[in-house]
């Protein structure tokens, strides 16, 4: 997610007055709908993913800080299909979650997930992103 930037001056800075940097970073609780967004994650298949970067974006499905726009799109050289990749997501999520699994949710985030085998030096693989990235904004 992108925060919107916004520059005010610090009542507390130095006398040259610099800007600085404000976040207001959208939520559904500012009442703000969120932008279109896709989560790409290289080395889908790894230990990092399964055990932080999931349960990390279930629990943001969970308290409804991600779009309705949204997708993750899994790059890895395992070759699987996206039915495959949503079911080992599915059993991380089951396995790693840190509070009780709800259903719906779960079926939300698993339907936005999709994936690609190729190897990163290709530059086929980067096509089929594109192309994959394309279909879901």
């Amino acid at each position: 997610l992108t925060p919107h930037l916004s520059l005010e001056a610090d009542s507390n800075a130095s006398e040259s007055h610099l800007p600085v940097e404000k976040t207001d970073i959208l939520s559904p609780a500012k009442g703000k709908k969120l932008p279109p967004t896709i989560f790409i994650i290289f080395g889908a298949i790894g230990d990092l993913t399964k055990r932080k970067l999931i349960p990390a974006l279930y629990n943001l499905a969970v308290n409804q800080h991600l779009s309705e726009e949204f997708a993750v799109i899994g790059v890895d050289c395992v070759p699987m299909s996206t039915e495959d990749f949503r079911l080992k997501i599915n059993r991380d999520i089951h396995e790693l979650s840190s509070r009780s699994i709800e259903s719906n949710v779960c079926d939300w985030l698993l339907q936005r997930l999709h994936y690609i085998s190729g190897d990163f030096k290709d530059l086929h693989t980067f096509e089929k992103l594109n192309e994959i990235g394309r279909a879901h904004v």
